[in-house]
């Protein structure tokens, strides 16, 4: 298949915070074993989204988020600041975090 091609990857939903539709269905737990299995999330501030790739966790507290930021402006591998990893409702800039299963990701996609 031509790589410009629209390709449709099927993903599942499978943890979620979303502070505007009070979805509270994550945990610290489930962030720290979903990058354990080599599984990035997905987590967005008041801005924009960005790639979570690594957290310093000690059992049930996450010291540290690390990601990957497309934003242009900011560094691409970065920690948030306390407050993009704080949930909107106490105050923070988080606004999601979403786990995902992807299943049957076609070979020239996995090898880019």
């Amino acid at each position: 298949m031509d790589r410009r091609q629209r390709q449709e990857i099927p993903a599942t939903l499978t943890g979620a915070y979303e502070s505007r539709a009070g979805v509270f269905a994550i945990d610290k737990n489930l962030i720290a074993n979903e990058l354990r299995n080599g599984r990035p999330l997905l987590v967005c501030n008041l801005t924009h989204c960005m790639v979570i790739t690594a957290v310093d966790y000690i059992p049930g507290e996450v010291i540290n988020i690390g990601v990957f930021d497309p934003w242009p402006l900011s560094p691409s591998k970065r920690f948030l600041s306390s407050a993009e990893g704080r949930q909107k409702e106490v105050g923070g800039q988080c606004t999601f975090i979403g786990a995902f299963s992807v299943e049957d990701v076609p070979e020239y996609i996995a090898r880019v």
